[in-house]
């Protein structure tokens, strides 16, 4: 997934300055930013559609968080979406 993102350039600068200071990368930083944010997007959907979260674990990274992402996956995908409370 490919995002554009357009920031002023004295917030361009300050971004970059901070990911030097912590010695962090952009990439690394819009990276998990981008996880948590999609993670509690997700989490809202399913708790706003009446889904008990049942699921939750921590984030290892590459390439351990694809390998259990397929297994939630297959899981989900076994149930046939069927709740299971």
């Amino acid at each position: 997934m490919v995002v554009n993102l357009e920031l002023s350039k004295t917030t361009e600068l300050a971004f970059l300055h901070v990911c030097q200071r912590h010695g962090e990368t952009p990439e690394e930083v819009f990276g998990r930013a981008a996880r948590m944010t999609i993670h509690n997007y997700l989490s809202e959907l399913t708790e706003l559609a009446g889904w008990v979260s049942w699921f939750s674990g921590p984030n290892y990274g590459e390439p351990f968080d694809d390998a259990l992402a397929q297994a939630v996956l297959e899981d989900i995908e076994r149930s046939e979406g069927e709740r299971h409370d």
